[in-house]
This record gives C-alpha cells, sequence and structure tokens, in this order.
C-alpha cells in the first residue's frame, strides 16, 4: 500500500475514523467515571523543604542523604489508611518533596505541611546532634589553634548555619479529572490506532479499485468515461461511437452492482435523446448469468463497469477472461 492509497483509504471511511476513536475515549472517560463513583474522591498535596549550608563547606551529598532518610523516617507516623505520602528527592537543590494522597483536600495539605515540618524538626536535632560532636572534638583536643581544631570548628559553625525552608502546600487537587483526561486520550489513541488496523486489513484482503492507475494496473483497456459523473456518460458515448466508427445496433454494458445498472440507463437515455437507435442491455456478471453469454456474443460492443471500493482488480480480470471466452467484443472500462 502507498502512501496515497493509505490517504485515500482514510478519507473514503473518515466517517469511521472520526466515530470509532471518539466513542472509544468517551467509553475510556466512562469507566474511569463508574468506576470512581463508588470511591472516595482523592485530592493530592504537595510540600517541600529544602536545606541549604550557606558556607559551602559541608558535603551536599552526605547531606541530601541525610535529608532523604530523615524525610523517609518521618512520614512513618503521618501515614495511615487515609493518607498516603510519597518522598522524592533533589540531589541539586537539596530539597526533598512530600507529596501527601488523601480522601479531603484539607487531610492532604496538612499531611503534607506535617511532613515538611517534621522532617525539618528532625534535620535540626540531627545538625545540632553533630555540631555538638565536632565541638566536643574540638574542646578535647589538646593542640589549640591547630589546622585540625579549627576545621572540627569550623564544621560545628557550619552545621549551625544551616538554612531551612519549607514551601507549604497551598491547594490540594483533585486527581479524579486527570485520571478520567488520561483514559479518554488513552481510548482515542487506542480507537484510532484500531480503525486504522482494520481498514488496512481490509482493504489489504479485499484490494478494491480506487483510482484510474488501479485500472490500469489490471488490464489494458482503455477507460472510456473519464471521470465520471454526467459528462462521463456523454464520453463514453463518444468513445464508443469513434471505437465502431458509428452507431450500434446493440450495446452491452456489464457490471455486478447498482451504481454499473444506473450507468446503464444513463448510457441508454443519453443514445435516446442523441436520436440514436442504439439498444443499452445492462448485462450481470457471466460467472453467474448463463444468458449472459449469448448476449455479449450477439452484442456490438461490450462495456465493463468497475465501481470504486466496491470491485476489485481480481474481479475485473475475471470478469475479462469470462467475457473473452465468451469472445465478447469489449471496447474499455467504465469507471464509476
Amino acid at each position: 500500500m502507498t502512501l496515497n492509497d493509505f490517504i485515500l483509504l482514510l478519507r473514503h471511511y473518515l466517517k469511521w475514523v472520526i466515530i470509532v476513536p471518539v466513542l472509544c475515549a468517551l467509553l475510556g472517560g466512562t469507566f474511569v467515571v463508574v468506576r470512581d463513583a463508588s470511591k472516595e474522591a482523592s485530592y493530592s498535596a504537595s510540600a517541600s523543604l529544602s536545606v541549604v549550608d550557606i558556607t559551602d563547606s559541608l558535603s551536599a551529598t552526605n547531606l541530601t542523604l541525610l535529608l532523604s532518610s530523615v524525610a523517609q523516617n518521618a512520614i512513618i507516623s503521618l501515614e495511615d489508611d487515609g493518607v498516603a505520602v510519597k518522598v522524592a528527592v533533589d540531589d541539586k537543590a537539596q530539597s526533598v518533596k512530600f507529596t501527601a494522597t488523601a480522601s479531603g483536600a484539607g487531610e492532604a495539605e496538612h499531611a503534607a505541611n506535617s511532613a515538611a515540618s517534621a522532617t525539618m524538626e528532625l534535620m535540626k536535632e540531627k545538625l545540632a546532634e553533630q555540631a555538638n560532636v565536632f565541638r566536643d572534638e574540638g574542646a578535647s583536643s589538646t593542640d589549640l589553634g591547630s589546622p585540625s581544631q579549627e576545621a572540627v570548628s569550623s564544621k560545628a559553625a557550619a552545621l549551625d548555619a544551616c538554612i531551612y525552608t519549607v514551601a507549604p502546600a497551598t491547594a490540594a487537587l483533585n486527581t479524579a479529572p486527570t485520571s478520567v483526561v488520561k483514559y479518554a486520550v488513552f481510548g482515542f489513541i487506542g480507537g484510532l490506532i484500531a480503525v486504522v488496523f482494520v481498514l488496512v486489513m481490509i482493504d489489504s484482503v479485499k484490494c478494491p479499485i480506487k483510482t484510474r492507475r488501479d485500472v490500469e494496473e489490471a488490464t489494458n483497456h482503455p477507460i472510456v468515461n473519464g471521470c465520471g459523473g454526467v459528462s462521463g456518460v456523454e464520453l463514453a458515448r463518444a468513445n464508443v461511437l469513434t471505437a465502431l466508427g458509428g452507431v450500434p445496433p446493440k450495446l452491452c454494458v456489464i457490471s455486478g452492482n447498482e451504481q454499473g445498472q444506473a450507468f446503464s440507463q444513463q448510457l441508454a437515455s443519453l443514445f435516446k435523446a442523441s436520436g440514436d437507435s442504439t439498444e443499452v442491455l445492462f448485462v450481470s456478471p457471466l460467472s453467474s448469468n448463463a444468458a449472459g453469454y449469448f448476449e455479449v456474443q450477439n452484442a456490438d460492443a461490450t462495456l465493463v463497469c468497475v465501481a470504486r471500493w466496491k470491485d476489485s482488480a481480481k474481479s475485473l480480470m475475471l470478469s475479462l477472461e469470462e467475457l473473452e471466452l465468451a469472445r465478447a467484443n469489449v471496447i474499455g472500462i467504465a469507471l464509476i
């Protein structure tokens, strides 16, 4: 299948390409609404805590690891059956984000803020304890004024100078709408992929004739009615007269669908309106019409009607083979 064939396929079945994905999106959204109807609303709120060493003398990695460990311990006492708190650590910013989920907006905000506050207090205690350890080491040192004593004193001062910044949760978000939209989008994309796949498979199996090129690839017989329509019937009559060198007494139009029968009637009306005595006879495919063999044998000429999207190249070639066996004078193809 070429890109042009694919585009023609989508244009021809555009209605289904639109309807199926939209229905799948609606079904996906409805599924979430029905599923969540019996559940309590779920709200999410986030708060963050950052710990910054303004002296830039402490190990950022160690400080972040300690912050992560303290945060994990702090949220244990806050979680229960109705509240869940997740921790996300940002190494570069030396911060930790607390995301609380609860059935109520106030509960979610309170849990997130409590987690941030509890972690801050625990961090202050941990860093204060470490600072005291460094001070004790400095006080017990007998080498006053030595570089090692200055180093531990500097670390103790740095630990005391750390700045704690809490960004509190101010508004909890209901997570249900996001879920509905997500499932609706997945449903739309899934429906679009499914309908395109089915259409491509159907087209690959049926191989319907879509354009003049498909007819030209299947047979060397010319297309006598141009692009179809009213002017196509007039062009078909002109080509018949040209091919036979005059007005034929009898012309057969062979087709297996209603479009071919309608074309036959239009062509007959045109011959009659032009004052010609041509008898235009509609004949169904010879594979199911034994009498049609005699009709096409006795006719001066035969046109084979091919309906876009209904007839295939295979059916056209089979029809032409049957007409050849019947010794019919096929002068062209009418693409309708």
